[in-house]
C-alpha cells in the first residue's frame, strides 16, 4: 500500500524532528496570539467596567465613534488594496475569481455593518 505525497507531508510535519517543531510553531502563535489578546481585551474590560452591562452601554454610547474609525479602517484597506488589485488583474488567468473576492468581501463588510447599526 502506497501512500499519497499529502500523507507523507502530514506525518513529517507531525513528526517531533526539528522540522515538526517549526511547523508546529508556525502554527500555534496566531493562536495564542489570538487567545492571548482576548484575554487581555476581557480582564481590562471586567476592571475598567466592572460588568458586561455597562461596557455594552459604554459601546452604545459611542457607537458614532465606532463608525468613523471602522470608515477610515475600510478607507486605508482599499487604499492598500488598489495597488495590489492592478498587479493582481496584470498575472491573473481568470479575472472573475478576483472580481468575485471583492464583491463578497464588500458584502461580509456590508452585512456587518447593517447588523452593527440595527437594520438586520
Amino acid at each position: 500500500m502506497t501512500t499519497s505525497p499529502w500523507t507523507r507531508r502530514a506525518r513529517a510535519a507531525l513528526s517531533f524532528g526539528r522540522r515538526g517543531l517549526r511547523l508546529s510553531w508556525t502554527l500555534l502563535w496566531p493562536f495564542l496570539l489570538a487567545v492571548s489578546l482576548a484575554l487581555g481585551f476581557v480582564l481590562v474590560a471586567a476592571w475598567g467596567f466592572g460588568d458586561l452591562q455597562s461596557y455594552r452601554a459604554w459601546q452604545a454610547e459611542h457607537h458614532a465613534h465606532f463608525l468613523v474609525w471602522r470608515l477610515c479602517l475600510y478607507t486605508g484597506l482599499v487604499v492598500l488594496w488598489w495597488p495590489t488589485r492592478r498587479r493582481a488583474l496584470k498575472v491573473a488567468e481568470q479575472r472573475g475569481r478576483i472580481y468575485r473576492c471583492e464583491v463578497l468581501a464588500i458584502l461580509v463588510v456590508g452585512l456587518f455593518e447593517l447588523r452593527n447599526a440595527g437594520v438586520l
